[in-house]
């Protein structure tokens, strides 16, 4: 009896601990996914100018762009352009909605693709997510600060860091089409991707480093009519 105790307490203790670590993650994440602060704000703004038409030469002055919030949001909130035109694509799909009700579901998918880029990469390493490794894995990923402030304060970078990770299991599967838009869309809407380029050169996957720069300019060249050259 004490021997099976032995051996179970140790497995139990690391799969509640591993809980605990989601329940925190989930807890921090979830704090503001209400609120309109933070990068979400900003993002939001840049997609429904797109979507409405309007031009984007006045989009990087400051009074402008925080006229435009107020009137989306109804609140005296002051955002940052600081972002590439293209990053406008990043929540076109949400820009549609009210703003509180796309923060929300923006908060939900950062949350999924932080689960699903921890999941990838265990694959990626040939580890089991049930295995002891896996488990105490996931327990640290879910406790890493840069990652639960990022989500609580809306960045992109967890939908980026899947992205990422997608693209290296795509090239894992020899799918370079996959392992293309992949590491386009990054590049795209917060101008990342430089070292994944330079990874592709050291690596000599030319063809979807061809591939990953082709699309990027025929994105940009189709953009301008859309952002205007200005911006």
């Amino acid at each position: 009896m004490s021997y099976m105790i032995k051996l179970i307490a140790p497995k139990f203790l690391l799969r509640a601990f591993c809980a605990l670590s989601i329940i925190f993650f989930l807890g921090h994440s979830l704090k503001y996914a209400s609120s309109l602060s933070g990068a979400f704000i900003d993002y939001y703004t840049y997609s429904h100018i797109l979507i409405e038409g309007k031009s984007f030469e006045r989009v990087y002055d400051p009074s402008f762009f925080n006229t435009t919030i107020a009137t989306l949001t109804q609140q005296p909130i002051k955002g940052f352009a600081n972002q590439p035109p293209t990053n406008a694509f990043a929540l076109v799909c949400l820009a549609w909605l009210n703003p509180v009700p796309a923060k929300l579901i923006y908060s939900v998918l950062s949350i999924l693709a932080f689960i699903g880029s921890v999941l990838i990469l265990l694959v990626l390493y040939d580890v089991s997510p049930t295995s002891d490794i896996g488990i105490g894995l996931i327990s640290l990923s879910f406790l890493w600060r840069p990652v639960y402030v990022n989500t609580s304060n809306s960045q992109i970078f967890t939908i980026i860091l899947f992205l990422f990770c997608l693209s290296l299991l795509a090239l894992k599967k020899g799918k370079q089409g996959l392992s293309t838009f992949a590491f386009t869309i990054p590049f795209l809407i917060k101008g990342f991707g430089v070292i994944i380029f330079l990874w592709l050169t050291i690596t000599k996957r030319w063809k979807a480093l061809f591939f990953s720069v082709l699309l990027i300019i025929s994105c940009l060249a189709i953009s301008i009519p859309l952002f205007g050259l200005e911006a």
